[in-house]
């Protein structure tokens, strides 16, 4: 299956989060050498912590995307559903198909429907 998200989506991710692990603390060092305020050390870890958890989380998104199976953004739970319900329906209408003229279903050839006899049971 093809993917949608080149490789290189993942490699940009992770350099924009390593030169964030290396520029806030001495953006931090350097802001509190102008202003020794405790404040600013605060301010600066929950922005830190907050551009940290945006680029993880965003990582995170783009990786189950990445993933065509079993991830949680496939379709995989609910096609299953979808097969589920057919083949109940077609268990339900072998179970009640009646044959006409008393041919029986499926004779001899188990691929081939009869091109007569069949009736649906809405009729």
């Amino acid at each position: 299956m093809q993917r949608k998200l080149p490789a290189i989506h993942f490699v940009l991710l992770y350099v924009l989060g390593i030169l964030e692990l290396m520029a806030f603390p001495l953006l931090g060092a350097g802001t509190y050498s102008m202003s020794p305020d405790e404040k600013i050390l605060t301010i600066q870890a929950l922005f830190f912590g907050a551009m940290s958890g945006a680029i993880v989380m965003t990582l995170q998104v783009i990786y189950e995307l990445w993933k065509p199976f079993g991830g949680a953004y496939t379709v995989d739970t609910a096609l299953e559903k979808m097969v589920q319900g057919l083949e109940e329906e077609l268990r339900v209408r072998k179970r009640l198909w009646k044959p006409m003229n008393g041919e029986m279903w499926p004779p001899g050839e188990p691929e081939r429907a009869p091109t007569q006899g069949w009736q649906s049971s809405s009729r």
